[in-house]
């Protein structure tokens, strides 16, 4: 398998409760955890490919799965280093993996900086928690700030112009 290395960042999205925002001084854990259909990988967005109020519109315009669009104004954004991902013994590289829907339809924008982190798990099922926490702790000083009048508008252009 072959990695893809963006010298810059990687942004996941993460969700942000009323308790979460309470203590900004790290985000949850549940943030950077894996469920056993993500097979081993953590999903995340290229910088080099994206801005922080894209990524947070194309969330804000993705379909839940009863068809209604998903909430976005919760989000935000922390950033995982290349540096510590090319460092770290508990992920073994980035896979370039853009979502192209074609023909385009609502509720599944296109995404071109979609990247996985493939992470070092002895089964690609199990939850490492050591690696959550490790990548948590990475990203709790590295917070995005994003534009959010900026983010509305994008979530409204692409909400229309995906379907």
């Amino acid at each position: 398998m072959s990695y893809f290395v963006c010298r810059r960042r990687y942004y996941r999205i993460a969700v942000a409760s009323a308790r979460d925002k309470a203590n900004k001084a790290i985000p949850a854990v549940r943030n950077f955890t894996l469920h056993p259909a993500d097979r081993g990988k953590l999903s995340v967005d290229c910088e080099c490919f994206t801005t922080p109020e894209e990524s947070i519109a194309r969330f804000g315009a993705t379909y839940k799965t009863d068809r209604t669009f998903k909430g976005y104004s919760d989000r935000e954004i922390y950033a995982i280093e290349a540096a510590f991902i090319e460092e770290s013994k508990l992920i073994h590289g980035v896979i370039f993996n853009p979502t192209i829907v074609d023909p385009p339809q609502i509720g599944q924008p296109q995404n071109f900086s979609h990247s996985l982190l493939d992470l070092a798990l002895d089964q690609p099922d199990e939850l490492e928690p050591e690696i959550c926490l490790k990548l948590r702790e990475h990203a709790k000083e590295r917070r995005v700030i994003h534009n959010i009048q900026k983010t509305d508008k994008l979530v409204v252009q692409y909400r229309a112009q995906w379907g």
